[in-house]
């Protein structure tokens, strides 16, 4: 037998992940933009 709170688990679960990425890439994109201008003065 299948909880009916299962399904809404589900999708708050690939929510919760779709959110982790958009952070990660977010701060991965940040990191770079700090990061490029020192590389091209050295």
């Amino acid at each position: 037998m299948r909880h009916p709170h299962s399904c809404l688990l589900q999708v708050l679960n690939s929510i919760s992940w779709i959110v982790l990425f958009q952070v990660k890439w977010f701060f991965d994109l940040a990191a770079w933009i700090f990061v490029c201008p020192f590389n091209w003065k050295t």
